[in-house]
């Protein structure tokens, strides 16, 4: 009698990085080998072609295995996940996603009244990509997202409202149909990731979006946003081997899903079934299929995302830029920035101060019991143009935000890192008549933020606006000043220098969703005495203001900050 082996080695290559120049969808060189083949060989041959898909229904499923072979086999899609046992998977490397806050050139929403598919085109460098977890060192590029109604998978039995299914080729087939051919000898040519949906008071922006833009049988252009803003990146997940969920039913996806579910509501779900042509609910979804003896692992990892360049080719316009980022989705402000997960810009053009230090006008300061309020008072105002906006933008005040300390003085966080105060300078769009008339437009408002730091030299470009503050302790107090005042803007590291930008709201009542976000990376330094003259100034109540700063906001799943660095200056 043979002993049993002891140890087992198991080698794995990872697949090649696909940094790619040709798009994904191209013709291999082997499918070009055959077709010429093909043409020449005159011999009849036996029809091996499988049947057409578009002959599948949902209603004839059952009869799929007699026409689908595969739809048969024991690793069949979807199933009920057990809530126990699920084997605890041993710490490895992490799932890490790459691209998926890149925009797309384009998105299309697709129904062929069988499936609600999303699929988009990005640049060869910069398709959405997966590497790492339980797909280990594969890489797998995003091929489409899919919508089923109710759930397709099951969880301890419960089926729940609403379930995603966003779909992965490995990087080494050129399409779909060559996925599906090498299948037979790979088991893990897809990857699909599943989205569970539950019952909540607001709905995931991203599946909200898709709703709005499904109709029926009809192929509709969506709004340019990152893959990440339909399909959040993973933190924890079960993992099970399966198969396509739709015929050929091919036995050869890793399916990760999601152990988090996210929030829809039930007015959500009754708008849905406008998009989803069935007979009744749920009639669109393929059946629960036997687990057989299959094994589910359980991931537990934190999620960490890379550094992404975005790269806008030169021959871009600026209009096209800065309409880019008037598409992304709007938040409340302020909030907290990671410098690190934001894509990078480097096309836009500088941004243009003009008018601003170099004005002959006067302007006013005063204490408005809440902040010091600078504006100009007379009709030439300063103006701002470049950058993320289209257009110019009026100057029409500038304010202050500070606290009690060194460090929770600033509404805005970058890097974790807190300074003494902010200052803010809001513009209104030059197309509407004044500010109140902006407002209530998305791209009413375009506000500029500088954070200042506490240091113990004092700064003598504030000296100026330092000697106003002395005489405005009182509120309502007001004292002239020149512009002259502004000149501690009047910096090459930094009013040039790099800034993120984000589709923001005001962070004082009415908090409306309808201000460009400008926040310079630099810090300005201003002397801890010449800022202890903001903390002494008194509110209503005769008593200083110790704190005017509104605590960061929730940062929404999809929304996006862009990291811009000006590469020229122009003052």
């Amino acid at each position: 009698m043979f002993a049993k082996p002891k140890t087992v080695f198991v080698f794995r290559l990872p697949t090649q990085y696909p940094i790619v120049t040709i798009p994904i969808l191209r013709k291999s060189r082997q499918s070009t080998y055959f077709a010429k083949r093909k043409k020449l060989k005159k011999t009849k041959k036996l029809n091996t072609k499988a049947p057409e898909l578009k002959e599948w229904t949902y209603k004839d499923q059952h009869d799929w295995p007699r026409r689908y072979p595969d739809c048969g086999g024991r690793s069949q899609s979807p199933v009920n996940l057990p809530y126990t046992p699920l084997v605890k998977a041993k710490e490895s490397r992490q799932l890490m996603f790459l691209n998926y806050d890149v925009l797309p050139k384009k998105l299309m929403l697709c129904n062929d009244g069988k499936r609600i598919a999303l699929y988009g085109e990005w640049k060869p460098i910069n398709q959405p990509l997966i590497y790492g977890g339980a797909a280990h060192s594969r890489r797998y590029l995003f091929h489409s997202l899919t919508l089923h109604r109710p759930s397709e998978h099951r969880i301890g039995g419960l089926q729940f409202p609403m379930e995603t299914q966003v779909l992965f080729i490995s990087a080494e087939y050129k399409s779909f149909a060559e996925a599906i051919k090498a299948s037979l000898k790979d088991a893990q040519a897809f990857l699909g990731i599943v989205n569970i949906y539950k019952y909540d008071n607001h709905t995931q922006q991203g599946l909200e979006e898709l709703l709005k833009a499904g109709t029926k049988r009809f192929n509709t252009s969506m709004s340019l946003l990152p893959l990440g803003f339909f399909t959040p990146p993973l933190q924890q997940y079960a993992c099970y081997q399966g198969s396509l969920t739709f015929p050929p039913c091919t036995e050869s996806v890793l399916w990760l899903i999601r152990a988090k579910a996210l929030p829809i509501t039930r007015k959500a779900m009754d708008a849905a079934s406008s998009i989803f042509e069935e007979d009744h609910v749920g009639s669109c979804l393929r059946e629960p299929q036997p687990l057989n003896d299959r094994r589910c692992k359980w991931w537990l990892f934190k999620m960490r995302s890379k550094s992404i360049s975005l790269k806008v080719s030169a021959s871009n316009t600026v209009a096209s830029d800065a309409e880019q980022i008037s598409k992304l989705r709007a938040s409340q402000s302020p909030i907290a920035i990671s410098l690190q997960r934001c894509p990078t810009w480097s096309s836009l053009d500088p941004l243009v101060f003009k008018g601003y230090w170099d004005n002959n006008s006067n302007g006013i300061l005063v204490n408005t019991g809440q902040t010091a309020y600078f504006t100009f008072d007379t009709p030439s105002r300063p103006r701002l143009s470049g950058g993320p906006l289209i257009g110019e933008y009026i100057f029409e005040q500038m304010h202050f935000h500070w606290s009690v300390d060194d460090f929770t003085g600033c509404e805005h966080v970058l890097d974790g890192h807190g300074y003494a105060a902010e200052c803010h300078l809001v513009h209104y769009n030059s197309k509407y008549q004044s500010l109140e008339a902006a407002v209530p437009h998305a791209d009413g408002l375009a506000v500029v933020g500088y954070l200042l730091e506490a240091v113990d030299a004092p700064n003598p470009n504030f000296d100026m606006f330092i000697e106003g503050l002395e005489q405005i302790k009182k509120p309502d107090h007001s004292v002239a000043l020149s512009a002259e005042s502004l000149a501690w803007m009047n910096r090459e590291d930094v009013t040039n220098g790099s800034y993120v930008t984000y589709k923001g709201s005001l962070t004082t009542p009415p908090y409306g969703e309808c201000v460009t976000w400008i926040i310079y990376e630099k810090a300005v330094q201003i002397g801890s005495e010449q800022l202890g003259l903001l903390r002494q100034l008194e509110g209503a109540d005769s008593v200083p203001i110790e704190r005017n700063v509104r605590p960061t906001q929730r940062h929404p799943p999809g929304h996006s900050v862009i990291y811009v660095k000006q590469v020229k200056s122009k003052l």
